[in-house]
C-alpha cells in the first residue's frame, strides 16, 4: 500500500510525500523480505531522485534484487525504471530499445515464464549489455 501511496502522492506532485511512502515502503519491504514491495519502492525513490545520479544506483538495487528472486515480472519493472530514467536523461535511444525488449517480452508473456537470466542472455540489446553485472554472476 506504501509503494500506491508513494506513486500516487509522485503523480500529484507532492514529492516530499511521495519520497517519505517510498521509503516507509522501502523499510517495510526489507523487514518483511517482500521483494515485490522492495523493487517497486526502489524504483519509485529512482523516479523521485529522477535528477540525481543517485537514480541508477537505486534502479541498479531493484534490478538486482528482482534478478536474485529470479522474478521476471519485477526485473521488467525494474527495467522500466531504466527506460524511464534514460528517457529523462535524453538517452532517446537507449530507452526506446529497452522498452521494445520491456514489451516484446510481456507480449510474448515472458514476464509470466522466464526466468531474468533467461530474459537477459536471449536479448542482444547493447542497452542491456551496460547492465553487466546480471550475467555476470
Amino acid at each position: 500500500i506504501q509503494s500506491l501511496h508513494a506513486r500516487v502522492a509522485l503523480q500529484t506532485g507532492d514529492v516530499e510525500l511521495a519520497k517519505e511512502h517510498a521509503v516507509a515502503a522501502l523499510r517495510l519491504g526489507e523487514r518483511t523480505d517482500n521483494v515485490s514491495t522492495q523493487v517497486r519502492a526502489l524504483v519509485t525513490l529512482a523516479q523521485i531522485d529522477a535528477d540525481h545520479p543517485h537514480d541508477q544506483q537505486l534502479l541498479h538495487r531493484a534490478l538486482e534484487i528482482a534478478d536474485d528472486a529470479n522474478l521476471a515480472p519485477l526485473v521488467l519493472i525494474a527495467l522500466d525504471g531504466f527506460a524511464a530514467s534514460y528517457l529523462r536523461a535524453g538517452r532517446i535511444d537507449d530507452a526506446e530499445q529497452l522498452r521494445a525488449v520491456v514489451e516484446h517480452a510481456r507480449a510474448n508473456n515472458a514476464d509470466a515464464q522466464l526466468a531474468s537470466r533467461s530474459l537477459v542472455a536471449a536479448s542482444t540489446s547493447s542497452t542491456l549489455a551496460r547492465l553487466s553485472f546480471i550475467g555476470a554472476r
